[in-house]
């Protein structure tokens, strides 16, 4: 999931990956990717760096933002 568009990650997502670029609000992005795939949105990971994506994360690298380690805490 991005908040912007890129074309690089259109070049790199293949077609068993599910790539969802454009969305501000990343929990929303979240339940729409989980709807589309019949999955509850626990049974999806990603991993996020930045404050925008501390919704629903689980994971995140060490360099993350303040809020975004919190959320994986």
């Amino acid at each position: 999931m991005g908040s912007r568009h890129a074309r690089a990650a259109d070049r790199r997502a293949g077609r068993d990956l599910h790539l969802n670029q454009g969305h501000s609000n990343k929990l929303e992005a979240l339940q729409e990717l989980a709807r589309q795939l019949g999955l509850p949105a626990a049974a999806i990971c990603y991993m996020g760096d930045d404050d925008i994506d501390a919704p629903g994360i689980g994971i995140v690298p060490q360099q993350a933002m303040p809020s975004a380690l919190q959320a994986a805490a």
